[in-house]
């Protein structure tokens, strides 16, 4: 006598079994995997931010270099990040809104005693990311920068 026994629901329960498995073994890899992501992509952006600072400076010392009167203009990626800039004697700022961090500062310092002055209808600039062109003019002992 041949009794002929069907597998009711066993097959389920074990690929049930083994789907979750799976996915607590895959969950931490995908959480580290987002925040390595999460942390590079924020370096990048202060980098970024130094960079310009950097290409700021540089075109305001060969302004001085050059002269009274001397003009420049510089075109400038702005990374989303960059919630405002300032500018503070020889210094100018950008404050950087990191979500891991806070708020941090990346400043670069012009090489000679010349002073940064925003041009504009604040003394600040608030949410200025993306491209911008910015002017850079040097007059009176002070470099004038304006968008």
């Amino acid at each position: 006598m041949n009794i002929k026994i069907e597998p009711r629901g066993q097959v389920a329960v074990e690929m049930l079994i083994i789907v979750s498995f799976l996915i607590m073994l895959l969950l931490p890899i995908i959480m580290a995997v987002f925040n390595v992501f999460s942390t590079e992509t924020w370096k990048l952006d202060v980098e970024k931010t130094d960079a310009v600072a950097q290409t700021i400076s540089e075109t305001a010392d060969r302004l001085v270099i050059s002269g009274e009167g001397s003009i420049s203009s510089v075109s400038i990626f702005i990374p989303s990040r960059v919630k405002k800039i300032e500018v503070k004697n020889n210094a100018i700022i950008f404050l950087i809104d990191l979500p891991e961090l806070g708020t941090i500062d990346v400043v670069e310092l012009l090489n000679n005693d010349i002073n940064f002055q925003l041009v504009g209808p604040t003394k600040d600039w608030e949410e200025i990311s993306g491209m911008q062109n910015i002017m850079l003019n040097y007059s009176d002992g002070v470099i004038y920068l304006s968008k």
